[in-house]
């Protein structure tokens, strides 16, 4: 178990943050290539970062194979609990998301983790393997998705700020006074940030958003047709710009006509 220990250890440290919400043990059997069943334990950690809400998991294991994916749902079935517990308790009931990502170490090496990795991203997960000699584990931060900081912070655990509508990829949320903002969860990789086409898209939504905003000149307006905004936003989110700016533009006629 030390031996893990020090491996979970040595991965963990390449992340920029330490907040380790839960950890477990357990072992997978598999059929060696002689045709004998064993048995390899592996050490899961399971951290998180208050400050972005997201989270991601890593494991240790001494000797790896592609017959490790039999335990995706066990690690699932384990991590939902801890998600679970941190929503009932220290997120007062907020969504908090995982990376999608999984991130493995390892002494061993083998020609099957190709296959290993197609079979996570067949069940939905991106896994990225370290041997524990990888030079690469100085930079796996650059892998992970964040999320603007503004995303969880006091606003939110006083109830002046509630999340409207909100996934792994933004969140948007209306403040006491019927405004609207969001945080959109920008993916760093090692080349920068990948999905800026979406700031692009919201800059194009300006004048439709700059017109209805003239409209709404008080709270109880605001408060009444903050949801009419947050749909526009939520519309560009998922790609769908048209949509968003006939919406606003419908709704600016409306009140114009009012």
């Amino acid at each position: 178990m030390k031996k893990l220990l020090d491996l979970s250890m040595k991965l963990n440290a390449s992340f920029p943050f330490r907040e380790l919400a839960g950890h477990w043990d357990n072992k997978f059997e598999y059929v060696s290539t002689t045709g004998e069943t064993q048995l390899e334990q592996y050490f899961v950690t399971f951290l998180v970062d208050y400050s972005h809400m997201f989270f991601h998991i890593s494991v240790a294991v001494d000797s790896l194979n592609d017959q490790f994916i039999n335990e995706l749902d066990n690690i699932n079935f384990r991590t939902n609990e801890h998600i679970k517990n941190l929503k009932n308790t220290v997120l007062n009931g907020h969504d908090i998301h995982f990376t999608g990502k999984l991130f493995i170490i390892t002494n061993s090496e083998s020609e099957s983790f190709p296959n290993l990795v197609e079979s996570f991203k067949t069940r939905g997960i991106s896994a990225n393997i370290y041997h524990s000699t990888d030079s690469s584990l100085e930079m796996v931060a650059p892998q992970i998705t964040y999320v603007p900081l503004h995303n969880f912070e006091d606003k939110v655990v006083k109830g002046k700020k509630t999340p409207i509508f909100s996934n792994a990829n933004y969140t948007i949320f209306e403040e006491q006074d019927g405004k609207v903002s969001y945080a959109y969860h920008a993916k760093l990789t090692e080349a920068g940030i990948s999905n800026t086409d979406v700031l692009n898209q919201l800059s194009l939504l300006s004048p439709e958003k700059d017109n209805f905003q003239a409209l709404i000149t008080n709270e109880k307006l605001r408060k009444k047709h903050s949801h009419v905004y947050a749909t526009a936003l939520r519309d560009v989110f998922e790609g769908h710009l048209d949509i968003a700016k006939a919406s606003l533009q419908k709704e600016a006629d409306k009140l114009y006509k009012n």
